[in-house]
């Protein structure tokens, strides 16, 4: 017994030790490939985005509707906003499965006259709370650099 106690504290390493570093490796590769491999260009988020200097298009690749809200990103913190809470009444949504382009020259800032390069887009789902009314779920943003 003294001389397992001895070896294992030399840093020699024991057939357990031997598989339990295996199953740690194998672990994480396949944890680092499912989160981080992206072979194929399918986003594992469920608002993609892509700007291209006219257009920022929105891509949801989920089953629900998406509403988002476009803003500056030098104006998130002192702007005042709500998100939309009545599914026929928001504008700006993403139907499930399909992909929504935006004009720069319909973003509301413009009339002011400024120009921003980077945008945050916050979006959520909407839940049914029963009677006609609905709460906003699931509230995520990102930022993207538009010019």
């Amino acid at each position: 017994m003294e001389i397992m106690r001895r070896t294992r504290l030399s840093g020699i390493p024991t057939p357990a030790h031997h598989i339990r570093n295996v199953l740690t490796t194998v672990f994480t590769a396949c944890i680092l490939c499912t989160f981080g491999c992206n072979d194929l260009g399918v986003s594992l988020e469920p608002l993609s985005l892509s700007a291209d200097g006219q257009l920022l298009q929105l891509t949801n690749s989920t089953e629900e509707t998406l509403y988002y809200f476009i803003v500056p990103t030098a104006l998130v913190s002192i702007i005042d906003w709500v998100p939309c809470r009545e599914p026929e009444s928001c504008p700006d949504r993403v139907p499930p499965y399909r992909t929504v382009s935006v004009a720069y020259e319909s973003f509301w800032w413009l009339e002011s006259g400024r120009e921003y390069d980077d945008v945050t887009i916050y979006w959520w789902r909407l839940v049914s709370e029963g009677e006609g009314r609905y709460r906003d779920d699931r509230m995520q943003f990102t930022k993207i650099r538009i010019r």
